[in-house]
């Protein structure tokens, strides 16, 4: 191969190779994506048929581990206290750590409804980050955690 159509031949494949892995990572970001809206709607409508296709078997949330039966009591127990108004992840930002890793960074305001007192608040936007992996070929929530307000002595 001469050098003339060799060097055309390499920028093609390079391209064709960048095209591919940056058009599979926007699939991944889509499909995320998708996970990410689906907790927004388990969240709002209150449907616990949502977090066994959202979540891994087990869960890290604020630094606490839970089993599925576990982390399932504790939405339900807040499902019962609140009403949930609004809710939402704003600002979604993607970090891959490899095809199969990928972190997100969010804005999480919600307004809730208590069901005791039937008081009505709306809770302050807070930083959120969601570990996600790829587990048996599905996106699943596997770590999620709140940035904790600043103290300022």
């Amino acid at each position: 191969m001469s050098r003339k159509t060799g060097l055309p031949i390499a920028l093609f494949l390079t391209a064709a190779l960048l095209t591919g892995c940056i058009g599979g990572m926007a699939r991944s970001q889509r499909e995320v994506n998708a996970i990410l809206d689906l907790f927004e709607k388990m969240m709002i409508e209150e449907d616990m048929t949502i977090p066994n296709r959202i979540f891994a078997e087990t869960v890290t949330l604020d630094g606490r581990q839970y089993g599925k039966d576990e982390r399932n009591a504790l939405y339900i127990a807040f499902f019962q206290k609140y009403d949930v108004i609004q809710y939402s992840l704003s600002d979604r930002r993607f970090f891959f750590y490899s095809e199969a890793v990928c972190r997100v960074g969010a804005t999480r305001y919600s307004r809730l409804k208590d069901n005791e007192t039937g008081e009505t608040f709306e809770t302050s936007a807070h930083e959120v980050a969601y570990i996600l992996e790829k587990i048996g070929g599905n996106w699943l929530v596997v770590t999620g955690e709140t940035a904790k307000p600043a103290v300022i002595d």
